[in-house]
Parts: C-alpha cells; structure tokens; sequence
C-alpha cells in the first residue's frame, strides 16, 4: 500500500489564515526505516493544532486538534508511545474560560478504550461537536490520553482541563 506524507505551512496576511499542504507518495510495499521513518498521519484541510506534549499514559506523546466543516466543527486526537502501550482516549469541549464542559452534554467525554499506542505510527482520532455552538464564542477542544482501564477524567471538574487549543467559532 502506498503511504502518504504531508508538509503543512501556515501563513498569515492580510488578517486572513492560509493552511497550505504539500503531499507526497511513498512506493507500493515500502517499510520505515530508521532514517526514513514512516511520516504522521497527513494533515486533514483545514486542521489546526496544538503542540505535542506528554500524555498520562506511560510513554505517550500527544496532540489536540480541531477542524472546521461548514457549520460542523469536529475534535480531533493524536497519540503515539514508545514503548508500545494501550490507552484510553478522551476529547471533550469547554467554554472559553476553561471553567465548564460545553459537550457532550452528558458530562462523560467522547472516548476510545484499550487504543494500541507504538512509536512507529500515530494513531488519529476524531469526533465532531453535535451541538449548536454560538458564533463568536471562545471554546477549547481538551484531550486526555491516560493508562488503559484506568478512571476517565471528570470533565464537569472545573480544573479537569487535559491538552487544549482554543479557537473561536
């Protein structure tokens, strides 16, 4: 199977935002290496993220995410962990000020369980927001990636806050 790889760049003028891609394909049957080793998810249009930072889960490296589509705006994760490790992944939205989970309503986040985590491919995940958000308002996409089977994160607890990127709707 071919693999696909993608360089993001990002650039602002004119008080507008541009996200440019630049894809390549990897021959049919090619294997990582250690000096070409097997590239990140490619980058989905219009996905905007934070920077990589560890998760709770034993050797784990994350990042939270967020895309627009239309009126839909989806959360999106990303985890990898070396050693090789399985956990569950979490997204949830808060308010602006970081002081009250916005959805899902229920107050449980959006979750994966027992997600193999290795070094060698980043695993992606993503969910979108069914709920009407309010133009203009302030949200913050939160992510948690924490041991297999252990507690979730309470996300009606105002300090709960996991990874997070702001954006505006």
């Amino acid at each position: 199977m071919a693999s696909l790889g993608a360089a993001v760049a990002i650039v602002l003028g004119g008080g507008s935002l541009a996200v440019k891609y630049a894809t390549s394909t990897g021959s049919a049957g090619s294997t990582p290496s250690a000096q070409h080793p097997e590239p990140p998810p490619a980058a989905v249009a219009g996905e905007q993220c934070a920077a990589e930072s560890p998760g709770d889960a034993a050797g784990s490296t994350i990042r939270v995410c967020f895309r627009r589509a239309g009126n839909t705006v989806y959360m999106v994760a990303y985890a990898k962990a070396d050693p090789a490790t399985a956990a569950d992944v979490y997204l949830w939205l808060k308010d602006g000020s970081g002081t009250a989970a916005v959805y899902p309503a229920n107050g449980q986040a959006v979750s994966w369980t027992g997600v193999p985590l290795e070094s060698s491919a980043e695993v992606r995940k993503e969910t979108p927001v069914n709920q009407s958000l309010v133009r203009g308002t302030t949200y913050n996409v939160s992510l948690a990636v924490k041991p297999a089977g252990g507690p979730a994160p309470n996300i009606r607890n105002h300090a709960v806050d996991g990874r997070q990127i702001q954006f505006t709707y």
